[in-house]
């Protein structure tokens, strides 16, 4: 993330952004899967819901602390830095660098857990054990990897662009958009990742317990739709903000409950492959298409806040149906 502060170019910006993303997305295939050794399944989603507390206290804090900073260097400019000329912006990416060269120390003390073998597919070779999950629930995986991608599509249209929404038609500084939605991702994001956990193991249970599970992850999107499609179309900033506590809870159900699923069905050898796939879903189709797809939008002479809404309805409605298909498609106890 450090070298981003020193890049002077597009080419040289993307490769190191291309890196933070190569790093990100080797550890939550591999947590996952260790997180499926160590919990029993019956707290299997409460789990989850710790895990993904991650993400929301570091998103949380990126804006807060990323608003916040980004004021703090503008007061003292761009400055010279190892040779190197450093705007404000690009200090920022320095200070957020500096935390992980301790985390990285800590991430080594964690040990390699035993692998659990009481899956199906446990003593067959991976080859076997892929086929048979496959042929098991193919129109259920296909489901779970489709709708999380339109999920994803519509949470990072929103985290792109509902800052710039609120600075525009609100006249919001920066310092205080980031100020006001860490505390919105925080609060909405810790509550629906713990409710979703406590109901994904207290309902879900069982033989039919993915069912389940992915039932209940369809029904949040259905109820994702009106919350978050028309969150940006109030004319009050403190109205939007309300309303984007419960939205935000909202999208933290599939963080929890999707990644619980796929743990449930995936074979033992091959768990951090599916969950791969199940991340890959949600970075390239979601992050990749979610911004972009606003921008298009409101280029093509659309008003910034219903492109945003719009965008977000068609996704969440999309997501909405392939979740719920994927709970009627599965066959297989979990």
């Amino acid at each position: 993330m450090a070298l981003t502060a020193v890049v002077r170019g597009f080419g040289g910006l993307f490769l190191t952004r291309l890196g933070v993303g190569a790093g990100e997305a080797s550890l939550t295939p591999a947590a996952h899967s260790i997180i499926r050794d160590v919990a029993h399944p019956d707290v299997l989603a409460r789990a989850m819901a710790v895990f993904g507390t991650g993400s929301v206290l570091g998103l949380g804090a990126a804006y807060l602390m990323g608003g916040q900073l980004f004021a703090v260097f503008s007061e003292f400019g761009s400055q010279n830095l190892w040779g190197w000329t450093i705007a404000p912006w690009q200090m920022v990416f320095v200070a957020f660098a500096v935390p992980g060269l301790v985390l990285v120390g800590l991430l080594s003390m964690v040990r390699e857990p035993q692998r659990r073998t009481h899956d199906l597919a446990s003593n067959t070779s991976n080859d076997v054990a892929r086929k048979q999950a496959i042929r098991a629930n193919p129109m259920a995986l296909a489901g779970l990897y489709v709708g999380i991608g339109f999920y994803s599509t519509a949470i990072h249209a929103f985290n792109a662009w509902l800052p710039s929404h609120f600075v525009r038609a609100f006249g919001w500084s920066i310092a205080d958009v980031g100020l006001v939605f860490s505390g919105i991702i925080i609060v909405g994001g810790l509550i629906g990742m713990f409710a979703s956990g406590f109901a994904g193991d207290r309902l879900g249970t069982g033989e039919i317990r993915a069912k389940i599970l992915m039932r209940i992850t369809g029904f949040s999107a259905l109820v994702a739709i009106p919350i978050l499609g028309g969150a940006a179309l109030w004319s009050s900033a403190w109205a939007t903000i309300l309303i984007l506590v419960p939205a935000v809870a909202l999208t933290a159900v599939p963080a929890v409950l999707g990644p619980s699923v796929v743990q449930m069905v995936a074979p033992v050898s091959l768990r951090a492959r599916y969950s791969a796939l199940y991340l890959m879903s949600y970075t390239l189709v979601g992050v990749a298409l979610g911004p972009a797809l606003v921008g298009l939008v409101s280029d093509s002479g659309l008003n910034l806040a219903y492109a945003i809404s719009l965008v977000a309805t068609v996704s969440l409605s999309a997501a909405a149906f392939a979740f719920l298909s994927s709970s009627a498609a599965f066959r297989q106890p979990a």
